[in-house]
């Protein structure tokens, strides 16, 4: 049938003769047209086309050939082989197998770059770079690629890496509060006091509101860092009006010209004459004088070149009367000077005035200081609404980092810098931090301790106590306390001399030994000192010194103690001085306070 649509025209070869002759006679015994046997043709084609499913018109021996087959129709001349893509390469693969490694054209190009001198290492990357496995070049190059492989493969290709499985976490993503956990700590520190706390342990949390902060069930970006540091604080230099310089006429300037006008107007401010200046010094004197001018006069006082030069000026003169003359031809900073260089120690005579008029005031400067972090300490150690806070800091801390890893995992204790580190821990949100969540789980359960700032009054100003600077004033009080004792003991023997000499009829007593060698036996100290004004003021300031030693120990040691309280090592990297550990709280309760409105404001519009 096949081969009466067809026609013999058609009949491809190998088909047996008798069924062409049956289908020619067939064919001359049809009446239909020549027209009519071109349709039914076509119309085959199609049906053979789509039987097969071939949207392009192959080839006859591609089309007919598995048609013929299924028909039973044996077919003498053979199909043509299909080939697949890549055939021509595996024959070539399958003639190298047999090759040597050595002369396998495959491998020709690595094997010239080893003759070259390159490293086998080098040669391997090539290798690998190129897509074929570079363990081949460790098997005997006199065999065939892969004659020793147990699985008698001659793959020579990269072995293909199965793609990395990410492994979902089941567990949902959680914020984390990066805080520093203390683990070595008193049972009489305050981290102690909360483990037996059970009011802190069962504060209402609403679990669907935490879960909705800081737990997310898909994986988010993480969120980006906030600035970490604050733009640094323009310091602007106010520069005054440039002073006038005061012509001095004619005076005679020996010393420097600048140094010259200015003593000139600060000393200006000293209403006495330039004589009565260095009898006052010369007898320590300091009811006539304040701290400032004293500041002023030893500013001023001459150097070893001015007294030099200002000696040779004064002194090349040949009458008396010129003498008068050169030191009105002076400044009047030069009056001074040469006025200042009749004063024998003239300099510790001036630095001991000071130091009297300025004892009591650092005296009462350290004391303050000291009773500042004294009382700071105790109003930290005594806040039980501080106390709660931070127990409650401890409780949410530690089911924010914990939920997921158990009770083994919690924190008995944090290091108080955590504090700081609260602002910047956020919700998923984005908006929350978890200071305001504290806020917000305080303020449901107990208002009273929002207002915990009220406990520690005194830190907020100790915190500007910097202890090491006191520590260094009650260094320089002693060493001045000592330098002024030396001048009374000094004092009090020119005293003694000038008497000894009036009594023998002497003009001229006997010379005293520098301050700094006098020596006096101790039983006999006290009588001596008392014997002048300075050693009685001297007396007084060794009393108050001791006095004050007593109470900074004290407080010191009140500090101490505290850092045990809050769990941190006297010593060591970990140890915070005064300031450091206040300005902890400050700052604490600084963001504690901006974060209420904040979470007001924020609540009204969710509320919104």
């Amino acid at each position: 049938m096949l081969n009466n649509l067809l026609g013999e025209k058609n009949v491809p070869a190998g088909i047996p003769k008798t069924i062409g002759e049956q289908n020619h006679n067939k064919h001359k015994e049809d009446t239909a047209t020549m027209e009519n046997t071109k349709q039914q043709r076509a119309n085959a084609r199609n049906a053979l086309s789509n039987l097969l499913g071939a949207r392009r018109k192959p080839p006859p021996s591609a089309v007919f050939h598995p048609k013929i087959a299924e028909l039973g129709a044996s077919l003498t001349t053979p199909a043509t082989p299909t080939r697949k893509n890549g055939a021509n390469k595996n024959a070539s693969t399958d003639l190298n197998q047999n090759l040597p490694l050595k002369k396998d054209p495959r491998f020709e190009k690595y094997f010239r770059m080893l003759k070259v001198g390159m490293p086998l290492a080098h040669v391997k990357h090539a290798m690998q770079r190129d897509g074929i496995n570079p363990d081949v070049m460790d098997q005997d190059h006199n065999k065939p690629a892969n004659s020793g492989n147990k699985n008698e493969t001659s793959d020579i290709s990269m072995p293909k890496r199965q793609p990395r499985r990410r492994k979902r976490n089941s567990e949902p993503r959680r914020a984390r509060f990066r805080w520093n956990k203390i683990s070595n700590f008193f049972t009489e520190s305050i981290w102690g006091d909360l483990s037996d706390d059970e009011t802190i342990k069962s504060i209402d949390i609403d679990e669907e509101e935490f879960t909705e902060l800081f737990q997310a069930q898909v994986v988010t970006e993480e969120s980006t860092k906030q600035a970490a540091a604050a733009a640094a604080q323009q310091r602007h230099e106010s520069i005054g009006g440039n002073m006038k310089k005061k012509k001095m006429g004619s005076a005679v300037r020996v010393i420097d010209a600048k140094r010259a006008n200015n003593g000139g107007i600060s000393l200006a401010r000293i209403k006495m004459t330039f004589d009565q200046m260095s009898q006052t010094v010369e007898q320590m004197d300091i009811s006539t004088l304040t701290a400032g001018q004293i500041e002023n006069m030893i500013e001023y006082l001459p150097s070893n070149e001015e007294q030099e030069r200002l000696t040779e000026y004064m002194l090349n003169v040949e009458q008396e009367d010129d003498l008068v003359v050169r030191f009105n031809s002076l400044c009047e900073c030069e009056k001074f000077m040469v006025s200042m260089m009749t004063v024998k120690y003239r300099k510790e005579k001036l630095d001991s005035m000071h130091f009297k008029l300025d004892f009591q005031y650092s005296i009462d400067s350290i004391v303050q200081d000291a009773d500042l972090v004294d009382k700071a300490c105790d109003e930290l150690r005594n806040s039980d609404r501080l106390k709660k806070l931070l127990g409650i800091v401890l409780e949410l801390g530690n089911k924010l980092n914990t939920a997921a890893q158990g009770p083994e995992d919690k924190a008995n204790a944090f290091d108080l810098d955590s504090l700081l580190k609260l602002k910047e821990t956020k919700a998923f949100d984005k908006k929350t931090t978890f200071l305001n969540y504290i806020v917000s789980i305080v303020e449901r359960n107990d208002e009273s301790l929002l207002d915990f700032a009220q406990d520690i009054q005194t830190v907020i100003k100790a915190e500007k106590v910097y202890w090491d600077v006191c520590v260094s004033e009650i260094k320089e009080v002693e060493t001045h306390v000592e330098n002024l004792r030396q001048m009374a003991l000094y004092e009090a023997k020119k005293e003694e001399e000038s008497s000894i000499a009036i009594m023998n009829g002497s003009s001229t007593p006997k010379a005293v030994a520098a301050p700094n060698c006098i020596q006096v036996p101790e039983d006999e100290e006290f009588a001596t000192l008392k014997s002048t004004s300075t050693g009685r003021f001297t007396i007084d300031a060794l009393t108050q010194l001791s006095q004050l030693h007593i109470k900074v120990d004290a407080t010191i040691e009140k500090f101490q103690n505290l850092l045990i309280y809050f769990g941190i090592n006297g010593a060591g990297e970990r140890s915070k001085r005064p300031h450091e550990l206040f300005s902890i709280f400050s700052q604490f309760s600084r963001d504690f306070a901006e974060a209420r409105p904040a979470l007001k404001h924020a609540s009204s519009f969710k509320r919104r």
